[in-house]
């Protein structure tokens, strides 16, 4: 058995999902609602608005590329070390109050994937 598995129906584990139950099998999906973009990303920066409500999105891409929320996106030529460098190949990110994704890619043509999710109120 995978060491996640066994985590996610350990019943000590503090894993909650937003009604507050922890483990079980959906202790760590995403809901079925969401909202599918794509942008085609090149060397110069692109915008990307966030849809209204959405809380978390959910990336794939078909090279790397670099993101950055409410600013713009670059590769630097240099090091960083304030903590405003973007972000390379994220996953999935919590974009709760994020108005605006920036995407950069390192070469032309690279097609990134922006699966966004919102909160689902639980059903009593």
């Amino acid at each position: 058995m995978p060491a996640v598995a066994a985590f996610v129906t350990d019943v000590n584990s503090p894993v909650k999902t937003k009604s507050g139950r922890a483990n079980g099998p959906n202790a760590f999906a995403l809901p079925a609602k969401s909202f599918t973009d794509w942008e085609v990303v090149s060397t110069t920066d692109v915008t990307h608005a966030v849809p209204a409500n959405a809380t978390t999105v959910l990336f794939s891409a078909t090279d790397d590329f670099a993101v950055n929320y409410d600013v713009a996106a670059e590769f630097p030529s240099g090091a960083v070390s304030d903590g405003s460098g973007s972000d390379l190949n994220p996953v999935v990110v919590d974009i709760q109050g994020v108005t605006n994704i920036h995407l950069i890619a390192l070469s032309a043509g690279v097609r990134v994937q922006m699966k966004f999710y919102y909160h689902v109120p639980d059903h009593p």
